[in-house]
């Protein structure tokens, strides 16, 4: 039986977390506004905070490869369009297929491929690399052609993000490409 003015347990209990979550936080301190203008999101009327432009994923690394599946992105797309884009949840506005070339080609194809796509104000493209079943001993040398050049584009802030298609878009064997919008 509780008298007035005692703390049932529930209470005591979520005050302790409080005072936890406040003695965490202490030193937390909220960031300055610079400012500077934002760019918006894939839906173009979203603003995407000034403070993640920072590239995430710039170099294939563990961080953009996780086994048979790619997902990598800048600083300035959130977690949620890379999950929409690896569901294939958007439009694809162009193709690039791979099959057949050899890695110098490749680079060459990809680099015209994303500079003509960004020109024809493409949002999202495909690059198909396939899975590469019959690359022989050093395995699928066209994957990692892809991924190495659209790290570069990434890095030059052309390609906002990277990830493996679903099955119905050729899953493995292929990529999807968020490109940046062009301004003006």
């Amino acid at each position: 039986m509780s008298t007035k003015g005692s703390r049932s347990d529930s209470e005591d209990i979520l005050a302790e977390e409080r005072r936890l979550f406040e003695q965490a936080m202490s030193d937390v301190r909220p960031l300055k506004n610079r400012g500077t203008a934002s760019p918006t999101s894939l839906d173009g009327k979203t603003p995407v905070p000034a403070t993640t432009r920072t590239l995430s994923a710039v170099e294939p690394s563990p961080a953009l490869v996780d086994g048979p599946q790619v997902r990598g992105r800048t600083g300035g797309v959130s977690e949620a369009t890379l999950w929409d884009l690896a569901k294939g949840e958007f439009p694809v506005d162009g193709t690039c297929n791979l099959h057949g070339y050899r890695e110098g080609t490749a680079r060459r194809r990809i680099e015209s491929f994303v500079r003509e796509s960004r020109e024809a104000k493409r949002r999202v493209v495909a690059v198909v690399c396939g899975r590469g079943l019959h690359s022989g001993p050093l395995g699928p040398v066209l994957r990692q052609v892809c991924l190495e050049e659209l790290s570069k584009h990434m890095a030059k802030g052309s390609v906002l993000a990277v990830a493996s298609a679903p099955p119905r878009l050729g899953g493995e064997g292929a990529l999807l490409v968020l490109l940046r919008k062009d301004r003006g």
